[in-house]
């Protein structure tokens, strides 16, 4: 298998949960009330917003975050535990770790 092909086996296999969560939040929000504000986290965005902004973020190292971006990405761990098992399996998959010390 070649490298580009085993990170985008990655990504489909942990872009899943994401895809299934951003249908949800939509569908929650085309049914809200829309008189009222969204609901926005302790960051100001909206939980629909951190998902778009943390996509690629989940993809990087963490020791690449910048503090937003962790901010943002610990708010989506505590809402969406099933995104933080992904990516803790990613981050320690030995073919992952190995791929990201090349680049």
């Amino acid at each position: 298998m070649y490298e580009s092909d085993l990170y985008l086996s990655i990504y489909q296999r942990f872009n899943h949960p994401r895809i299934d969560i951003r249908r949800q939040l939509i569908a929650e929000e085309n049914n809200r009330d829309k008189s009222e504000p969204p609901v926005t986290c302790s960051n100001g965005e909206t939980m629909r917003q951190i998902l778009a902004r943390s996509k690629h973020t989940l993809m990087m190292s963490q020791n690449k975050w910048t503090d937003i971006q962790r901010h943002r990405v610990n708010i989506l761990f505590k809402y969406y535990i099933n995104v933080a098992v992904r990516s803790l399996q990613l981050f320690t998959s030995p073919r992952y770790i190995q791929m990201d010390m090349t680049h």
